[in-house]
């Protein structure tokens, strides 16, 4: 452990830093490399969460506190490249509890901010949301707090621009053994939240033909999150949407 995180984890003796090698950085700089991403800041955030899920699932496998647990992730691992194009976080489920993990490169970040589908979407929807602050040039990851799904969607504030919610850091707890307490006690299951209502492909199509020179992260803020909402759960139509429009990409 490098003198620099030891001072992080005096500075925060209450949060969860964990370690994660320059040599772990530079491959998940590579791999996010492998994929066309619509512009820069895509790629980056596809960069902060493949370095986040590495470090996360390390900790996990290796806690002997989860040593019996069954541990995957959602969607599939081979997905989130394609996924972080169009929002930020991982979720990692222990048994039935679902962790949906937000990372952030603003170590001083005053709020969580979770995208819309992670909270409203019945498939998507997480347990506990977890803020992540990654430091990458010091090789370091400090989870700074967790909040609830009940937290976050009553407490939180929804922004209707940008389709995320948001909670102030101050409202998060910092100590993830109440967490992990709450885990061993019962088998949760992820929160029931009500369906969307089912849209028609052909309005969906129409909707899309009409603003279909959009990049698909554009796409995403512009439709109605009924009709977005509707095609981001159906896995085929994710799959066109990861590659939408082809000829609009950077």
């Amino acid at each position: 452990m490098s003198l620099m995180l030891d001072d992080v984890a005096l500075l925060y003796p209450d949060q969860l830093v964990l370690e994660f090698s320059p040599q772990q950085r530079d491959r998940a700089w590579k791999e996010t490399a492998n994929f066309k991403y619509q512009d820069a800041s895509s790629r980056w955030r596809a960069f902060l969460n493949a370095l986040c899920l590495e470090t996360m699932i390390n900790y996990l496998q290796n806690d002997s506190t989860f040593q019996n647990a069954e541990l995957k992730t959602y969607p599939d691992a081979d997905e989130f490249p394609y996924l972080w194009q169009l929002i930020n976080g991982l979720a990692i489920t222990l048994n039935q509890t679902r962790l949906i993990i937000i990372p952030s490169e603003d170590i001083a970040a005053e709020e969580l901010r979770v995208d819309q589908e992670w909270v409203d979407l019945p498939e998507w929807v997480g347990n506990y949301y977890l803020a992540a602050h990654i430091d990458v040039e010091n090789c370091f990851l400090r989870i700074s707090g967790f909040a609830s799904h009940e937290q976050l969607s009553k407490q939180g504030h929804f922004d209707p621009l940008d389709k995320t919610y948001s909670l102030e850091m101050s409202a998060l707890t910092e100590d993830l053994s109440a967490m992990w307490v709450m885990w061993e006690l019962s088998e949760e299951m992820p929160p029931q939240v009500d369906s969307l209502p089912q849209v028609s492909a052909n309005e969906v199509a129409h909707f899309i033909h009409n603003i279909q020179y959009e990049r698909a992260n554009i796409l995403r803020l512009a439709m109605p999150f009924q009709h977005w909402g509707n095609l981001f759960i159906n896995q085929t139509w994710r799959y066109l949407l990861y590659s939408y429009p082809e000829k609009n990409r950077s």
